[in-house]
């Protein structure tokens, strides 16, 4: 197997890719982190180039917005290199606060 992770410390959680040496991703390396939340790894499937990214959004809107801003520019910079990309993590976006439960909670303790 071969892996890449992000370094973080104690306040957040972090991201891993594990990827079986036997698949069809060749030259995997690390592009860039961001503390524990952004991982972006590169690879190709025969010529084709692909960027493979994993985030873990912070849940609360101050930090969310500052976080979103850096990594927008951060991939700005590269996709134009890429032929595909894929996304993967956990975002804590609401696409409904009125049906959102943490929400609803946030609310009654308020």
């Amino acid at each position: 197997m071969k892996h890449s992770y992000t370094q973080h410390d104690d306040t957040c959680g972090g991201i891993t890719f594990i990827i079986k040496r036997s698949s069809q991703f060749m030259e995997v390396k690390k592009l860039t982190e961001i503390s524990g939340r952004f991982l972006a790894l590169t690879t190709k499937i025969g010529k084709l180039k692909i960027l493979v990214f994993g985030m873990y959004t912070p849940a609360k809107d101050h930090l969310k917005i500052d976080f979103l801003e850096n990594v927008s520019n951060k991939l700005k910079k590269n996709f134009r290199y890429y032929d595909e990309c894929i996304m993967l993590g956990d975002y804590n976006i609401v696409e409904n606060t009125k049906i959102d439960r943490s929400h609803v909670r946030h609310l009654k303790d308020k």
